[in-house]
C-alpha cells in the first residue's frame, strides 16, 4: 500500500477548495439569477432563495476538509432531491397564495438557520466531518432536509395541492437514500453514535 505523502495531503486540499470555490460562486449566479428573474416566482420568495443561496456559497467557501467522502453510489444519492427542489422552483406560477409564500420563506429561513448552524461541518454531498449536535440539530438529525421538503411543498401549493403532494411524496422518497447514505458514512464516528441515540428522529419529530 503506497503512503499518503503531505504533497498529496496538499493537493487534495487544494483540489477540494479549488472545487469549493467553484461551488460557492455557482451557487451565487444562480441565485441571482432567480432574484433577478421578473418571471419568476413572487419577489419574498426569490429573496429567501437568494439569502439561503447567499449562505450556502459562504459556506462552501468557509467548510472544513471532509475526513471521509461518500462513494458515487453515495454521492448520487444526494442528485434527485436537489434536482426536485429547482424544479419545484421552475414549475411555479408567479402568483403564489399568501399561505404558500409565509410557509416558504419560513421554511428557507430554517434552512438557513440549520446550516449556518453547521458551520464548518457544511456538506451538500455525502462527507463525513465533525458532528454538529445543537441548535435545530437537537430537534431532528437533519432539519435542513425537513426545511427543504417543507419549501418545495410550499412551490408546489402554490400551483395546485395535488402537485404540492406529488413533489413532495417525490421529494421525500430521494431524502430517504440521501439520509441513509450519510448516516452510514458518519456511522464511522464515535460522536455520530452517541449524538443518533440522543436525537432519534430524521425529518419529524415523533415520526421518523
Amino acid at each position: 500500500m503506497r503512503r499518503v505523502s503531505s504533497d498529496d495531503v496538499a493537493h487534495r486540499d487544494r483540489a477540494e477548495l479549488a472545487l469549493d470555490a467553484v461551488l460557492g460562486v455557482s451557487v451565487w449566479i444562480w441565485a441571482a439569477g432567480l432574484f433577478l428573474h421578473d418571471g419568476g416566482p413572487p419577489l419574498a420568495v426569490r429573496l429567501s432563495v437568494a439569502l439561503l443561496n447567499g449562505g450556502v456559497g459562504a459556506l462552501f467557501l468557509w467548510r472544513g476538509p471532509a475526513r471521509t467522502h461518500g462513494d458515487t453510489r453515495a454521492l448520487l444519492s444526494a442528485i434527485p432531491s436537489i434536482a426536485l427542489g429547482g424544479i419545484a422552483l421552475r414549475i411555479a406560477p408567479s402568483e403564489w397564495p399568501i399561505a404558500s409564500v409565509v410557509v416558504f420563506v419560513a421554511m428557507a429561513i430554517g434552512a438557513l438557520a440549520s446550516l449556518l448552524t453547521l458551520g464548518r461541518s457544511f456538506s451538500i454531498l455525502p462527507a463525513r466531518r465533525e458532528v454538529v449536535g445543537r441548535g435545530p440539530y437537537r430537534v431532528v438529525r437533519h432539519p435542513a432536509y425537513a426545511c427543504e421538503l417543507g419549501m418545495v411543498i410550499a412551490a408546489g401549493a402554490a400551483s395546485a395541492w395535488w402537485i404540492a403532494l406529488v413533489l413532495g411524496a417525490l421529494v421525500l422518497l430521494t431524502l430517504v437514500p440521501r439520509i441513509r447514505a450519510e448516516e452510514a458514512l458518519l456511522a464511522h464516528d464515535d460522536a455520530w453514535s452517541a449524538y443518533a441515540t440522543r436525537t432519534r428522529h430524521r425529518l419529524v419529530p415523533g415520526v421518523w
